[in-house]
């Protein structure tokens, strides 16, 4: 069993935020969540999470700035960052490049899942370093 990890979710989807929230909360996960880049920024900052569930597409500061903004503090460089779209299209492997190069561990399409599916592919992330 995994010891009590805390995650941070940006994302301005409340319905969305909630339901992988919850389904994390079941797994004993500590669940944070920001509604926009900038107070995603600053509470990484303050909590320090162990992984961070970001958005892409949000009004303000996008994932990508977001994203990029994280990676260059020292205080939240080294925390893996899974990137979320919402909106699959031919461009895609272009945003999970895009992704990938700024620095995020992964790349998913937010309905291709189910928060359990999700659980499985994120909690090889929040493994401790030995």
């Amino acid at each position: 069993m995994l010891e009590k990890k805390k995650l941070l979710m940006v994302d301005d989807d409340a319905f969305f935020t909630s339901i992988i929230t919850n389904a994390f909360r079941k797994h004993g996960c500590e669940t944070l969540s920001a509604r926009d880049g900038r107070s995603g920024i600053e509470l990484a900052r303050k909590e320090r999470p162990d992984l961070i569930l970001l958005d892409m597409a949000m009004v303000g500061m996008d994932g990508f700035e977001t994203l990029s903004t994280l990676k260059k503090d020292s205080a939240t460089a080294s925390i893996p960052v899974i990137i979320f779209s919402g909106s699959a299209g031919s461009s895609d492997t272009e945003k999970q490049e895009r992704a990938k190069q700024a620095g995020a561990v992964d790349y998913l399409e937010k309905m291709q899942f189910t928060p359990e599916q999700l659980w499985e592919r994120v909690k090889g992330f929040l493994v401790s370093p030995l």
